[in-house]
């Protein structure tokens, strides 16, 4: 589950794992399309933007009260 094989847009990863009373072993597995991918480094870039124009504006705002106090 922490490594799951991906194929193109297609992922395959272990669901669950169980051992029945007659101590056999079985995992389900799961494939998952997943046409989203992109998305979450999408929004870690649009964020790490965002925060970056907040700390220019702050910064300026900044420097004119200091230039103001000397």
């Amino acid at each position: 589950m922490n490594n799951p094989l991906r194929h193109k847009d297609l992922t395959f990863y272990q669901a669950s794992y169980s051992i029945d009373s007659q101590g056999r072993e079985a995992s389900t597995l799961a494939v998952v399309k997943n046409s989203a991918q992109l998305l979450p480094y999408m929004a870690s870039t649009l964020t790490f933007l965002g925060l970056v124009i907040h700390f220019g504006i702050m910064f300026v705002k900044y420097l004119k009260t200091k230039e103001g106090v000397a």
